[in-house]
């Protein structure tokens, strides 16, 4: 009884959760359905009724009919992208505006809207309008991927991803990029198990502090290219779980675009880096990975294996309090491309410390 179409991969009646995994005909039982309707109805009204936690500008007759929603609230005019859906032509993107002030989006109205959502695309949809984003009431299990879902929202600053922790996600590229303002992100309930691509998901936050990857998973995460980009407000970080054995580079050696390319880029104020578990062999290309690290005293790359670079450029340009290096356990071919990379930045005066006699002796 919904009477608008809804995408194959739904699961349930946007309108009153009605399981869809059995295929019913035409003649099917029309009572029944009624029926069953009339009973959600009832125990949805009962539920509202007694629910005193939301506010009052989100109570009205509309609303409380609803049970799946995401709220934004607006500055000016601006616009959410919602998946692609099919017709004559094809694909196309669905693009709804957003008014200044509160906006209630429901499943109910736009189906699309339970297979995700994101604020980047193509046209200019003025997402430096968002303030806040309530994602309390929304159902994420059908979405598929984060990728680009908080995109340029440079207004935005906190984000509670709690109702996202149903999500099993397999692409998170591009997305907080360019959430200038946040400071804080907590990425402990996300299931990213299934994520093979992250690459520039925290590109270009400016005012990032704190990131908490507790349970944070990256075991089949491809690609870091950018990750940290532009985060120049990060003091420290606790990347010690990450599991980096799936990373690898793109098998053209002419084709730049490395799996740990430029990751910590413009990271300003970061004072010392543990990276002793990062798992470095499938990576071919390492240009600017610490580029612009001002801060930057002490990188622990212990166990680190390069032997498959072929490019490293700028590696260490701009690190210009950089003093040590721990290489402990790292073959000769690590430890030469290392040195070759901190001489084309003129860094000349940083200790390696390492257990390799051979470099000690010939360096």
């Amino acid at each position: 009884n919904f009477r608008q179409p809804l995408p194959l991969s739904a699961k349930f009646c946007p309108n009153c959760g009605w399981s869809l995994k059995k295929e019913y005909k035409n003649n099917c039982d029309h009572d029944g359905l009624l029926e069953h309707h009339k009973h959600q109805n009832k125990r949805r009204d009962r539920r509202y009724k007694s629910n005193t936690s939301f506010p009052d500008k989100q109570i009205n007759a509309e609303s409380t009919s609803l049970s799946n929603y995401i709220i934004i609230e607006c500055a000016d005019n601006a616009s959410i992208c919602l998946p692609e859906y099919q017709d004559t032509s094809g694909y196309c993107p669905h693009i709804v505006k957003l008014k200044k002030g509160t906006n209630q989006l429901s499943i109910s109205k736009y189906p699309l809207l339970g297979n995700g959502f994101k604020f980047g695309s193509e046209d200019d949809n003025n997402q430096s309008c968002i303030i806040s984003i309530d994602l309390q009431h929304y159902e994420s299990s059908s979405i598929p991927d984060f990728s680009w879902m908080f995109h340029g929202c440079s207004s935005l600053h906190e984000i509670n991803l709690n109702s996202l922790s149903s999500a099993r996600p397999d692409d998170l590229c591009y997305m907080f990029y360019e959430c200038s303002s946040i400071e804080r992100v907590d990425l402990s309930m996300l299931n990213t198990r299934f994520v093979t691509g992250m690459w520039n998901m925290f590109d270009e936050c400016r005012n990032l502090k704190c990131i908490n990857f507790k349970g944070f998973s990256t075991v089949n995460n491809t690609t870091f290219r950018s990750f940290f980009r532009n985060c120049e407000s990060l003091e420290y970080l606790d990347v010690s779980d990450f599991d980096t054995s799936s990373v690898k580079d793109n098998g053209n050696p002419g084709i730049l675009g490395g799996g740990f390319e430029a990751m910590f880029y413009g990271c300003k104020s970061l004072k010392e880096l543990d990276l002793s578990n990062f798992q470095t062999l499938g990576a071919r290309v390492i240009d600017e990975l610490f580029y612009d690290c001002s801060s930057l005293i002490s990188i622990n790359l212990s166990n680190w294996d390069l032997s498959n670079i072929i490019s490293c450029k700028e590696m260490f340009n701009g690190c210009k309090s950089l003093k040590k290096i721990k290489a402990y356990g790292c073959n000769r071919t690590t430890l030469q491309l290392v040195r070759k990379a901190l001489n084309e930045a003129t860094l000349w005066d940083v200790k390696i410390d390492t257990d390799n006699i051979m470099f000690k002796i010939f360096g």
